[in-house]
Formats: structure tokens, C-alpha cells, sequence
């Protein structure tokens, strides 16, 4: 009887390793399954999710043509056929922020669409600085102003938009430190980190900006650099006698955006 018993248990016992084995075999590759499910579900939103601006913007647009506001926008050009349209939105969630979008179609800084955009948007861009005020409701100096695009790794929406605010004053402090070596003709790499981040700047002349030249300047940059344009990221600031150009490579470097340069209590109060 023991022997029999003994023998009873090892069948019994190779029963259940094999049911383990079968279950093994099938649990694994449906749970691998479920969890590629998932991941694909989680990309096709995050992707669907970076086109929402673009969305927002078209709203804007059609509530501007049928009713003469631009719901939920601030305001709206609506542009004509030789000059581009373009929002601006305070975004009623996430950090406070103003940002200028196009209301065409133009997926980022590396959008071939932006070489005849740039010069027209960056200039409207440049003169919304009226609208920002400080905490207390005064208008910031004219120095704390900034403009702000990210690279493609960077942002959160695939349709160019531009963050206009001002400068931390950590950041602005830095840059006025460093100003004096900075070059006229070629890029000077900041000798101190940036929210983190490593910069390179330029200076340019002139009161207003000159948007083509700071598109042209962000390709030159990325040829020296061997990286592509969708791994720019680039901020504008006024300098005494013109404004500084300062550009991120984030091909390999993602420490923070071009907006972290920002102070978020400047900003529109309404």
C-alpha cells in the first residue's frame, strides 16, 4: 500500500507540473498580450492626444467665422492670403500660459510650412508682451519678456505654437552675467545651465524680430551640430540693442523645456 501510494503521489505530482507548464504557456503569452494591447491603446491616444491644440485652434476659427468671437481663444486673426492667421490661447487647463498658434496646419519648427510663417508669427508673437502683466497687475519690464518654441521630443502638440511670458529671473540674471561674451556672427555656448538644460546663444540687431533670420539661424545651428531641426529648441529675449537668440539641442540632452525657462506668475490675468 505505501509503495502504491507513492507511486499515486508522483502521478499526481507530474499532473500538476504539466498543468503548471500548460497554464505557463498560455497564461504568459496572454498576459504579454494584454500588456502590448495596452501599450498600443496608451500610443494611439498619446498620439491622438498631440493633435488637441490643432483641434482647439479649428473651434477658435469656426466660432470666429460664425459668430464673430474665437471661443475658447483670447483672440484670433484670421488672416488673409498673404498673411497667415494665427490664435491666441490661454489653455483653461495645465500651467498658465499664452501661446500663438497659426491657424494653418504647421507641425513644428522643422515644418517647411514655417519658412514663409516665421517672419509674420514671430513678429505678433514679439508684440504680445502688451498683454502679459506681473502678479500684481503691473506690465513687466521689457526685459523679463520671452518667446519660447520646443523641439519635437519636447513638446506635448504636434501644431507650432509659441509660449510668450517672461523670463525667470534666475534665467535673466545668467544671461545678463554671460552677455557681454556673447558673439554678433556665431553661437557661444552659455557657461551655465539653463533650468538644467545646456544653451548655446547668438546676438542680433534691430528693435523687432526678424523671424526668418531666427529660422535661418536654428538651421544653421542644427547643421553644425549635426542633428535635425525637430531637435531645436529655441528662446528669444531682448538684449540692449537688438534681442539674444538662445538654442537647445535635445537630440540627446531632455533635461527640461524651453518653457522652464519661463516665470509662471507673469503671465495673462483676467
Amino acid at each position: 500500500m505505501g509503495k502504491s501510494f507513492i507511486s499515486l503521489w508522483r502521478v499526481s505530482r507530474d499532473l500538476r507540473l504539466a498543468a503548471f507548464k500548460i497554464l505557463r504557456a498560455s497564461v504568459v503569452p496572454l498576459a504579454l498580450l494584454i500588456l502590448w494591447s495596452a501599450q498600443a491603446r496608451a500610443f494611439e491616444f498619446e498620439q491622438y492626444a498631440r493633435h488637441a491644440l490643432w483641434g482647439v485652434v479649428q473651434a477658435c476659427a469656426v466660432d470666429h467665422r460664425w459668430f464673430g468671437a474665437a471661443y475658447p481663444c483670447l483672440k484670433i486673426e484670421a488672416g488673409a492670403d498673404t498673411r497667415p492667421g494665427f490664435v491666441f490661447l490661454d489653455p483653461p487647463l495645465g500651467p498658465d500660459d499664452l501661446i500663438l498658434v497659426p491657424t494653418r496646419k504647421v507641425t513644428g519648427i522643422e515644418d517647411d510650412a514655417l519658412d514663409e510663417l516665421a517672419a509674420p508669427i514671430l513678429a505678433a508673437a514679439w508684440q504680445a508682451r502688451s498683454l502679459l502683466r506681473e502678479a500684481d497687475g503691473t506690465r513687466p519690464e521689457e526685459n523679463r519678456f520671452a518667446l519660447a518654441i520646443n523641439s519635437e521630443p519636447m513638446r506635448s502638440q504636434d501644431q507650432l505654437h509659441i509660449h510668450i511670458g517672461c523670463l525667470a529671473h534666475e534665467v535673466r540674471s545668467a544671461l545678463d552675467k554671460a552677455a557681454l561674451a556673447v558673439s554678433w556672427e556665431g553661437w557661444t555656448a552659455q557657461p551655465t545651465l539653463l533650468a538644467g538644460q545646456p544653451y548655446w546663444t547668438q546676438r542680433f540687431n534691430g528693435a523687432q524680430v526678424d523671424g526668418a533670420a531666427v529660422l535661418q539661424a536654428a538651421k544653421t545651428f542644427a547643421k553644425l551640430r549635426r542633428t535635425g531641426l525637430q531637435f531645436v529648441t529655441l528662446a528669444l529675449v531682448p538684449l540692449k540693442g537688438g534681442f539674444l537668440l538662445l538654442i537647445a539641442d535635445n537630440r540627446h540632452v531632455r533635461i527640461s523645456t524651453a518653457e522652464d525657462l519661463l516665470d509662471r506668475s507673469c503671465r495673462v490675468y483676467r
